[in-house]
């Protein structure tokens, strides 16, 4: 499927009778959600605009395309997708957090879901979470139960992975884990400054699996510029890991860089960790860029207090994004 004009369907549910359905396409790279029991929603993610005249579709996907070229005149549509590019918050409720960091940290199944839930109700536009097996560790075996519970909490939610090398230790095993997928991601976050990232990057662009290319380092903008795919991602995230404001501001500065130098104009999230988190919240607001907060980066509010769940930071940081919250 790689570099094919081929779509890759990605159709978590198909309700006719409510006339919802999501797609994917390897390239370039669309996700297409539409409800209408409550009235026309529709949310769209990287949409080339060139798409409905390069796409020439055959296969199971000619369909969904059909009704999507046709819903595409809607002034419903079109309103919703000048706004494709909007900054949000995304949610990244867990990481490789231990169960004693945060008392409300979610390690379960059940709890991912009620805590996704939580962040949406609270203004999350997206969702990072890492799935957990039965003993509360980390996995990539479970991400097909995870994110079928997500689909039924949060419809229409783009919910995202972690790719992790950490996770599971073993390059085949990583890979043999994320073909197997069936339940799959809209996207999953690959760290460059991992050996494996490309070939994460082919499995996952060959699955329909968008791709969120993690860049913490300006040795990771100078790899990451280097690949095939830099052009196709889903979107790029400034992982700034730092904890001096002045250090971690030059990382961002070098990284931005690179990616300027070579001409890759791709979405971007910027998020900090631990005490750069709401540093980083605001400077993307500035920025016009996408934020993320949540137990995986952090559990201080702004004011140094402890959040009492991921809804709150992402309350928080919604705020801030729309204005309601001045330093």
């Amino acid at each position: 499927m790689r570099g094919s004009l081929t779509p890759v369907v990605n159709a978590h549910a198909w309700a006719p009778e409510v006339g919802e359905f999501s797609l994917g396409w390897n390239r370039p790279f669309v996700f297409l959600y539409l409800n209408f029991s409550s009235g026309p929603r529709l949310q769209i993610t990287s949409l080339d605009e060139r798409f409905p005249k390069m796409m020439q579709c055959t296969g199971p996907g000619r369909a969904l395309f059909d009704k999507y070229c046709a819903l595409r005149e809607s002034p419903q549509i079109q309103d919703l997708e000048r706004h494709t590019n909007q900054m949000i918050v995304q949610a990244c409720i867990n990481g490789a957090r231990p169960e004693d960091y945060h008392p409300s940290l979610p390690l379960t199944t059940e709890a991912m879901i009620a805590d996704a839930e939580a962040c949406i109700s609270s203004g999350a536009g997206e969702l990072h979470i890492h799935p957990r097996d039965p003993n509360r560790n980390e996995s990539l075996a479970h991400v097909d139960e995870l994110v079928r519970g997500i689909r039924t909490a949060c419809p229409g939610t783009l919910v995202g992975v972690s790719t992790g090398a950490w996770i599971v230790d073993d390059i085949a095993l990583t890979r043999q884990h994320i073909r197997a997928w069936s339940g799959l991601p809209d996207y999953a976050s690959v760290n460059l400054s991992e050996a494996d990232a490309p070939e994460i990057f082919s499995i996952l662009e060959a699955k329909g699996v968008g791709i969120e290319a993690g860049i913490a380092t300006v040795q990771d903008a100078k790899r990451f510029v280097s690949l095939p795919q830099r052009d196709r991602v889903f979107r790029v995230l400034f992982e700034i890991e730092e904890q001096d404001i002045e250090e971690a501001e030059a990382t961002l500065h070098g990284i931005e860089a690179v990616l300027d130098e070579a001409g890759v104009q791709r979405p971007i999230l910027l998020h900090g960790f631990d005490s750069t988190v709401w540093h980083f919240v605001r400077k993307a607001r500035i920025r016009r860029w996408s934020t993320r907060v949540g137990l995986e980066d952090g559990n201080y509010l702004e004011d140094q207090s402890i959040a009492a769940s991921n809804a709150a930071l992402v309350a928080e940081a919604v705020a801030i994004f729309r204005g309601q919250k001045v330093t």
